[in-house]
């Protein structure tokens, strides 16, 4: 044959031909090899096969392959080759040696197929199986495919667990071992419905590896071959078996709950009707064919909003919801139930359905609206009740201020002893019923929501020493131990209102004083919990009087409440006190309470908690007093606690003795020791050696009189300890004792002891009580305060000083009281009702003919600069902070009262 006709036929060819001498030099292509490689004739011609080498196989491919052909052997095979424009392909390949006469190999024949789609379409398809796989295997329900004799095909993880085989252990089986022998007819019929080329539904009970018995339902569509012809059946499977148990509890519940009265429905998870009993249809006006299969939604009523309705079904799934919500009837009205719901769950958790049970509650919302009806009148009544108190008492304590002060001018006057009597019986009694009136507007103002809780900083030590120091005449009237005890590590600068703590404060200790004939008044104070902003104090008030019965202690509390008709006789008072107590604290935050037994002494303790204050004032600098030691010498073992501990909270060496014997023992002790005491803090009343006798003793030796000796002492026995000054003490105080005053009273001490000479002088005098500074005087005091507490602090003040004080509650009373009686210095409050005193001030000033002047010091606790400058430019003289020290009020009556001071 002519050479020419074969390579036209090469030329033509569909496949790749490429012919290379021994070495693979190419030396003819035909026109296919062209287009797979995109190499022409002249890009290849001469050059070596190596031009398409992609580069993804190692050295011993090409080492193999060479082996085979120059042996003489075919090599075929799939390879990855690179065409001209760097692209990839896959291409199907035979090598054919051309051997010579001699058997030797001279040339070589490739002849090429691109194979590049084949293999994408293959890699596509076993993706797609691989796909398909995984998803029957992650199915949540069973997949099973089986043959026309019921041999299993396929059966993934969910089907296999239902049939309670290992994996891979239904596969090859006959259906039959796993079906419940009473259902294998079903089966059989099922099977022909699917050779007829049917898709049906059905439950088969299937038998599990052990014995148990399991209720499925089974989905069974037919399968075909390319033919058309029957293959295989493929069905879904899921076990119905809790599903078809709760169906039958819930028909049993469905038959009970058609006998009661609430609205009672059951929908499934996607909130549609299952289930309405009779008494939801016969208020909601609908037939039940009207109602399964439909949303819940359809008895909702617009009336509800979108945020609460949207809530339910959640809240449903998650566990449970209740709640007041609008629904409508059939006829458009709409009612109020009350709806609770809950989610009913399978076997496995999940829910299955969920329950709601509806209440009309129509006629229970008539009802409480007529209440609120009338609550809200009688809250109206009430607040004009207490609005008329309020009015009443104002009008009644104007005229009484007029009496007390017009019977203190006739107190002032020469009387007999007899008009005295009576005078000053007007004067007490006038007092008392001030006392009930303030009871009363403070009952009123609580009761009608008007009285206003401040917040402003205050130093609870100082209130609390404040209304210890107010009272302790009436406690030493009743021969009583009054004791604080205010640790000094607690807190004690807060922000809040002070006036009202002072005021609960002065009534509860008051009370304890009023009802213990003898024995001991003990205020305690601590801190039960604290974090940076708040701590919860508690104020603890023990006595050891006449106590409260135990059925007495509920009622304790309520208004005009008193224990027994004998008390009120014997000791008064309107039965307001402690209510008025425990709605205060009440109203900030706190609470009261109260320990008693009849005949064994009361415990009355208010815990509140209080804002500490970011920025209170600076501490005091004890620096002076650390390292020095100070005897404590008193028989009452709390009052040596109390004095020992601060004390030592101020770097000081405490000892304590409880007997005069004792301390001169521990003062020789101590000095032939080298380390003898600077100080000796000593009680006035003791048995045995009392206080004078215990100073004049150390005194009057030569080795312990160097050591400063202060003596604490009751208000009655002033006038006794002022003239020992000089003789037998250094200083004294008035019991109980302030935390500053005591502090102060051991620094001054020292410091003069430090400056004195060789000879020792006598440390000097250091007065902690000014009691009778004016007295004999006929000096007149005009109080203008609307707080009760503040009132009775400052009248204590200059009863103490020996002045005679007078009140008003308001600017406009101090007006009417000016118009009655003449004073030589008016402390007023800047802030007060009706009349605040810049305005009294203003109208005072503005009424005063020009020959005199009346001096006025405002008492405020505003603390803003400017506020002095405030109170000058409304006509008044001075300015003195709230809360009032005694050396201030001193300062400012030394200052403003006339010459005859």
């Amino acid at each position: 044959m002519d050479p020419s006709f074969l390579l036209a036929a090469l030329q033509g060819a569909a496949a790749g031909i490429v012919i290379t001498d021994r070495e693979g030099t190419i030396q003819w292509i035909n026109a296919e090899f062209s287009r797979m490689t995109g190499y022409s004739s002249e890009d290849v011609l001469g050059r070596n096969t190596r031009v398409l080498k992609a580069g993804t196989y190692g050295q011993s491919f090409y080492a193999d392959l060479w082996r085979t052909i120059l042996s003489g052997s075919l090599w075929h095979g799939e390879m990855v080759n690179r065409r001209k424009n760097g692209t990839l392909y896959t291409e199907e390949q035979s090598i054919i040696p051309v051997l010579n006469d001699l058997r030797e190999v001279t040339h070589f024949v490739g002849v090429k197929r691109d194979s590049t789609a084949r293999k994408q379409m293959e890699e596509e398809l076993r993706q797609s199986k691989e796909r398909y796989q995984s998803l029957i295997e992650c199915l949540g329900e069973g997949i099973v495919s089986v043959d026309r004799q019921r041999h299993v095909l396929l059966a993934n993880p969910a089907a296999e667990n239902i049939f309670g085989v290992p994996r891979g252990g239904a596969i090859g089986k006959d259906l039959s071992e796993f079906v419940d022998p009473r259902d294998m007819p079903l089966l059989a019929s099922e099977a022909v419905r699917r050779l007829r080329g049917e898709t049906s539904t059905f439950d088969l009970r299937v038998i599990r590896r052990g014995g148990e018995s399991r209720t499925v339902q089974v989905t069974a569509t037919p399968q075909y071959d390319g033919s058309g012809q029957f293959q295989s059946s493929l069905a879904v499977v899921r076990d119905v078996t809790e599903q078809n148990r709760l169906l039958q509890r819930l028909k049993l519940l469905a038959h009970t709950l058609d006998s009661v009265d609430e609205c009672v429905s059951i929908c499934d998870p996607g909130d549609r009707l299952l289930f309405v009993n009779r008494a939801f249809l016969r208020t909601y006006g609908y037939e039940e064919c009207d109602l399964i299969g439909e949303n819940v939604s359809i008895v909702r009523s617009p009336l509800n909003s979108q945020e609460v309705t949207g809530k339910i079904l959640p809240a449903t799934l998650a566990g449970g919801w209740r709640g007041e919500l609008w629904n409508r009837k059939r006829d458009g009205s709409d009612f109020q139930v009350m709806l609770n719901t809950a989610a009913v769950t399978g076997g496995d958790g999940r829910v299955e359905a969920t329950v709601g049970v509806a209440r009309d509650i129509t006629e229970r919302k008539q009802v409480e609206a007529e209440l609120t009806r009338t609550r809200d009148h009688a809250e109206r009544a009430n607040r004009a009740k207490s609005d008329f108190l309020a009015m009443m008492s104002h009008e009644i304590r104007t005229p009484m201020n007029g009496v007390i002060g017009m019977t203190g001018l006739l107190l002032d006057t020469e009387l007999t002893p007899e008009q005295r009597d009576y005078a000053e019986t007007v004067r007490k009694s006038g007092d008392a019923l001030l006392t009930v009136i303030n009871d009363i507007l403070d009952f009123s103002k609580i009761e009608a929501g008007k009285l206003l809780i401040e917040c402003s900083p205050f130093d609870l030590r100082l209130v609390i020493e404040e209304v210890n120091e107010m009272l302790a005449p009436k406690a030493e009237d009743n021969n009583l131990e009054f004791i604080l005890e205010y640790p000094p590590s607690l807190p004690h600068c807060f922000i809040g209102d002070a006036g009202r703590i002072r005021q609960v404060v002065t009534n509860l200790v008051g009370n304890a004083i009023k009802f213990t004939p003898s024995g001991t008044v003990r205020v305690a104070v601590e801190c039960i919990g604290q974090d940076t902003e708040t701590a919860q104090m508690r104020v603890a008030i023990h006595d050891t009087g006449v106590g409260i019965p135990q059925e007495k202690l509920e009622s304790i509390f309520a208004k005009f409440s008193q224990v027994d008709s004998s008390t009120t006789r014997k000791y008064g008072g309107t039965g307001l006190g402690l209510a008025i107590a425990r709605q205060l604290i009440e109203l900030m935050g706190g609470s009261v309470a109260v320990e008693s037994r009849s005949g064994a002494g009361s415990t009355f303790s208010l815990t509140l908690p209080l804002r500490q204050d970011a920025e209170p004032r600076a501490a005091v600098d004890v620096a002076g007093l650390r390292g020095l030691r100070v005897l404590v010498v008193d028989d009452h073992e709390a009052n040596r606690r109390v004095l020992t501990g601060l004390t030592a909270n101020w770097g000081m060496r405490s000892g304590s003795c409880a007997s005069g014997k004792e301390a001169l023992q521990a003062l020789h002790t101590a000095q032939a020791s080298g380390d003898r005491y600077h100080f000796v803090v000593l009680d006035y009343q003791m048995p045995g050696m009392d206080g004078p006798a215990l100073a004049a003793a150390i005194k009057a030796d030569p080795t312990l009189r160097d050591a400063a000796v202060v003596m604490l002492s009751s208000l009655g026995n002033s006038t006794e300890v002022r003239h020992m000054e000089g003789a037998g003490i250094d200083a004294w105080l008035v019991k109980p004792v302030r935390q500053g005053q005591l502090r102060n009273t051991l620094a001054t001490a020292w410091g003069r002891q430090v400056r004195a000479d060789d000879r020792g002088h006598r440390v000097a005098e250091v007065p902690a009580s000014r009691a009778g500074s004016f007295a004999g005087l006929g000096l007149r005091v005009l109080v203008a305060e609307d707080n009760a507490v503040n009132q009775k602090v400052a009248v204590r003040m200059l009863e103490k000083l020996g002045v005679r004080a007078d009140l008003a509650s308001n600017g406009l009373e101090a007006l009417e009281l000016l118009k009655m009686l003449p004073y030589d210095l008016i402390l007023m409050d800047c802030q007060m009702p009706e009349m605040d005193g810049y305005e009294a001030a203003r109208e005072i000033r503005r009424r005063e003919p020009g020959t005199h002047r009346t001096a006025i010091v405002a008492m405020t606790a505003e603390a803003m600069t400017g506020a002095r400058e405030k109170c000058i430019e409304a006509g008044m003289d001075d300015y003195i902070a709230k809360p009032i020290r005694l050396e201030h009020l001193v300062e400012a009556l030394q200052k403003w009262l006339p010459a005859r001071k």
